[in-house]
């Protein structure tokens, strides 16, 4: 019974594995790309046990071990470029001179210790600072940062997708845009450093959760919308937030192909920011992309905020005659269709 047992548990996590292959939108389905690390650990321990204690005695069992191998050679592939063993995507400068920096939090709209973020915001004194899930609350409770921003832009809501910006920088065209629901804001707006003009775009789009969204429709549509937006522009961008969606995804990666951004973390770790109060339970959700024009300096996820997001913290620099940072594939045709579509869907 043993034996039994440990097969289907190996079967049925080597299932979940490839299930967000299936390119349906329900949330049943692209929950399972979010636990990666957690089915490859969950993997490795049922193979060890089964090969330690239970024997190979049927056919039942070469194909729980033959589908579990598949599986971990799968899950390493899809995360071993987060880690340090891959080459970095997004180069460290050489120069320690930061030219930008940016502090992007999400800070769970009850949590209640106002002060564990604001302690963060006035320690980094980041350039730009963007908070989700923001409302009046916790508008009033930050308003004593605001003698150090000049540049605020506040919209606070109480349906969790409120947005906090406050930035040293003079943001021009600074507006909040709701691209695919007309209860969800992102933020755009434009910004000069050594005399080139910078796109930004702060992302919130909606997580796939049975008590706020039973698919990724809008989620999908949201991120490959700014993507393909992004693909057509020359001067450097950066987009940031918290997208409700692993670095690993199939829509993180389409939106890193058509846009051509490229992601910090390659190369150098998960930096995983959800979830804060839960340590065997956390991935990567909370991101800053950035375009070909910057070079990394320094980058962190910072300390328990109360939330269940840790806030992640960046020093850019733009790129002056140093290392090129690596390439990625492009979007090619049917890809580009795939794109199309989960827009038009919205």
């Amino acid at each position: 019974m043993v034996s039994i047992a440990i097969n289907v548990l190996l079967c049925l996590v080597s299932f979940f594995t490839f299930l967000p292959l299936i390119r349906w939108e329900h949330y049943s389905i692209r929950l399972w790309d979010y636990p990666r690390k957690q089915l490859l650990v969950g993997i490795l321990f049922g193979l060890v046990v089964k090969l330690i204690f239970s024997e190979i005695e049927s056919s039942f069992s070469l194909i729980a071990i033959g589908s579990s191998l598949v599986a971990i050679g799968f899950l390493v592939y899809k995360i071993a470029r987060y880690t340090p063993l891959a080459n970095t995507q997004l180069k460290s400068t050489k120069a320690a001179v930061k030219q930008l920096s940016l502090l992007i939090g999400n800070v769970e709209m009850k949590n209640d210790k106002f002060d564990k973020m604001l302690n963060e915001i006035l320690k980094k004194q980041a350039d730009l600072v963007m908070l989700v899930e923001t409302n009046k609350k916790w508008q009033d409770a930050l308003k004593i940062v605001e003698k150090d921003y000049a540049y605020c832009h506040h919209l606070p809501l109480d349906n969790t997708y409120g947005v906090l910006i406050y930035s040293k920088i003079k943001l021009e065209n600074a507006e909040f845009k709701y691209l695919v629901n007309d209860e969800i804001p992102s933020f755009h707006t434009t910004f000069e450093i050594q005399g080139k003009q910078i796109r930004f775009y702060g992302l919130h789009p909606e997580p796939p959760f049975p008590t706020q969204s039973k698919d990724t429709v809008e989620r999908d549509a949201e991120i490959l919308m700014v993507g393909r937006a992004i693909e057509k522009i020359q001067e450097p961008v950066i987009v940031a937030g918290d997208l409700n969606d692993v670095a690993w995804s199939y829509t993180t990666e389409l939106f890193q192909k058509i846009s051509g951004l490229l992601d910090p973390r390659i190369g150098r770790g998960f930096f995983s920011t959800f979830h804060a109060r839960k340590a065997w339970a956390r991935w990567p959700l909370d991101h800053v992309f950035c375009s070909e024009h910057f070079h990394l300096v320094k980058m962190e996820r910072l300390g328990y905020i109360g939330s269940d997001h840790f806030p992640i913290y960046l020093e850019l620099s733009l790129v002056g005659g140093e290392e090129e940072n690596e390439t990625h594939e492009k979007v090619d045709q049917e890809e580009r269709k795939f794109v199309n579509a989960k827009i038009d869907m919205v």
